[in-house]
């Protein structure tokens, strides 16, 4: 809960009209300058950057390690083959989040 990560109560209206409008404002940065715009701000939220994932695409699972997103917004994968630039498919995480934290 918002409250037990903050350590406060939280004015549920407040904090929903605040999120709205950070969201809105994010999603005009995208239109008006594309991907790029919110690429800085994605990276240092990036979850999967430098886990080794699975990626299931189409039949074929690829294995490797997150590297972030391209300015494209797709998911960077480095490979024993080499760097892959995935459209879409299931990402799981091999180890878990368990050491994201570490």
């Amino acid at each position: 809960s918002i409250r037990i990560a903050s350590g406060a109560p939280v004015d549920r209206s407040r904090f929903a009209a605040h999120l709205i409008g950070t969201l809105d404002a994010r999603y005009e940065d995208l239109l008006r300058d594309g991907f790029s715009a919110i690429l800085p701000a994605w990276s240092t939220r990036d979850a999967l950057r430098g886990r080794r994932v699975r990626v299931l695409v189409g039949g074929e699972v690829l294995a490797g390690v997150a590297a972030g997103l391209a300015v494209t917004g797709r998911l960077v994968l480095q490979t024993a083959q080499g760097i892959e630039e995935i459209v879409a498919g299931d990402v799981s995480v091999v180890d878990g989040y368990a050491s994201a934290a570490t």
